[in-house]
């Protein structure tokens, strides 16, 4: 996927620039000021668990925005940051509260 964000230089600007929106199991920073095109890239700590959580954690929150990206407006930065117990909850659950976030954001309108 190239709407990815890869940098550490990239993920630290979003950062510090950028709006927090918290949700129940996913943290969303958002940057739109100074943005091209639109990208995301995705977190999981350690406090996620190990190697194999996280992972997992990551490609749920990485299919949820896929599900959701076609509706968002194309000059965005976003960084999605798993919280505990992502892994625990149900697909419904975890697709309800990337959606949310992006609506705090501004970004979805649906």
């Amino acid at each position: 996927m190239r709407e990815r964000l890869r940098r550490t230089a990239d993920f630290e600007r979003v950062y510090e620039q950028g709006s927090v929106f918290q949700g129940r199991h996913v943290v969303l920073f958002c940057l739109t000021a100074g943005v091209d095109q639109r990208k995301a890239g995705f977190v999981a700590s350690r406090k996620i668990g190990g190697a194999v959580e996280r992972n997992r954690a990551r490609r749920r929150i990485r299919e949820a925005y896929r599900k959701l990206r076609s509706g968002l407006p194309g000059n965005a930065h976003l960084v999605f940051v798993a919280r505990a117990g992502v892994t625990d909850i149900g697909w419904d659950e975890l697709l309800a509260d990337v959606a949310g976030l992006l609506k705090k954001a501004g970004l979805l309108t649906a």
